[in-house]
């Protein structure tokens, strides 16, 4: 039987799940989220290719331990397949309880650009978080495990070139906050540029 507490945690992973995909944080199949909670991992399913974050329910979450065995559920249900990423950066952080990965579409653009990307540093640093790249490897595979588990030591954004975006946060919220600022942040500044080109 399935207790109140898991069944929350369940439905907050889901409720954020909806709003990043809503929101235009994420499209497709892309994206996912985790909770650490004691010595527990709840994460996201793998949701293959048809299947985008508004397609799966509470039922759904996978409970993990801290080495990435499946607790819950039984059924014949993968967890995300950055499943390894997740579990290396809450073994290096102590401190961070929810990651959030996900593929927003201005964040990705500018991770080609050297220029807005500093010019976001310098303003996110500026008032909320530093943040770091990591150059691109294949999505699910343990180099992009590692490169972003490392760069998870010195900062609470990481972006992903040519991918997406990895924020850390205490709570939920937390991460979930750093990720729509980051991408809000990033737009402003291309639309601003766009603007700028075209006076």
């Amino acid at each position: 039987m399935v207790s109140e507490e898991i069944k929350e945690i369940a439905r907050k992973l889901i409720v954020f799940s909806r709003r990043i995909y809503e929101r235009n944080l994420t499209y497709g199949c892309g994206g996912n989220l985790s909770m650490r909670v004691r010595n527990k991992i709840f994460i996201t399913p793998s949701k293959g290719l048809s299947r985008t974050m508004l397609d799966f329910d509470e039922s759904e979450v996978i409970i993990l331990d801290e080495l990435g065995n499946v607790i819950h559920p039984c059924r014949d249900i993968k967890p995300s397949i950055e499943t390894q990423m997740h579990l290396l950066i809450y073994k290096n952080r102590k401190d961070v309880n929810a990651i959030i990965h996900a593929h927003p579409p201005y964040t990705i653009i500018a991770s080609r650009f050297p220029k807005i990307i500093e010019q976001a540093k310098r303003e996110a640093g500026e008032f909320y978080w530093d943040f770091v790249t990591v150059p691109y490897h294949p999505p699910g595979s343990s180099k992009l495990a590692s490169a972003v588990a490392n760069a998870a030591e010195k900062a609470e954004i990481i972006i992903l070139v040519d991918h997406g975006i990895v924020t850390l946060g205490k709570t939920l919220e937390e991460a979930y906050v750093k990720l729509e600022e980051m991408e809000m942040r990033i737009k402003i500044i291309i639309m601003r540029h766009l603007i700028q080109a075209t006076l």
